[in-house]
């Protein structure tokens, strides 16, 4: 069994070992429960909306059935109260 490869991005100058590596060796880290992070959770704008909805249109992945209506839902629901930004 051989290592974890390290982490790199790259673009048409070259190749970059991603920052903040610290280990070629993966760690198992505690997890914040979900809720923690829901508590300061705000609606998504009308534009991170359209966004996300674009995209969601465009790819090829597959969603559970009504997902993408109810994601069309809120952006008009963002549209009507004026949550653009």
């Amino acid at each position: 069994a051989g290592r974890w490869p390290m982490a790199a991005w790259g673009d048409k100058t070259g190749s970059y070992i991603a920052g903040g590596v610290t280990s070629l060796w993966p760690e198992a880290e505690p997890l914040d429960p979900i809720e923690k992070f829901l508590e300061d959770s705000a609606p998504l704008s009308a534009r991170a909306t359209a966004g996300f909805l674009k995209r969601a249109k465009a790819g090829s992945l597959r969603f559970a059935p009504n997902f993408l209506d109810e994601v069309e839902d809120h952006l008009d629901a963002m549209m009507t109260t004026g949550m653009t930004a």
